[in-house]
């Protein structure tokens, strides 16, 4: 196992290595936990949350939950854009 605080290579498409650091990583999973609960606090700002934040009873929660895929999706897209301009400067 790779020691947490050193870069780890990973392979591309293009047959090179793309290197990441755990500081990389870490700003990732913020951005990821950004998303998360920008869309949970959305949602219940609206109302009731069918998929996201109830127990599953049938198959219909599978479904719900699944359309809470996009809306992620989007969210974190316009997180990972105003993060990179913000970055740039």
């Amino acid at each position: 196992m790779a020691d947490p605080g050193h870069e780890i290579a990973a392979p591309t498409a293009g047959g090179g290595q793309f290197r990441t650091s755990r500081a990389d990583r870490e700003q990732a999973i913020e951005v990821l936990k950004t998303a998360f609960v920008t869309v949970t606090s959305l949602g219940l700002l609206v109302g009731r949350v069918p998929g996201l934040l109830t127990a599953p009873t049938d198959g219909l929660w599978v479904a719900e939950r699944l359309i809470w895929l996009p809306v992620f999706a989007i969210t974190l897209s316009g997180l990972w854009l105003a993060f990179r301009r913000a970055e740039r400067g």
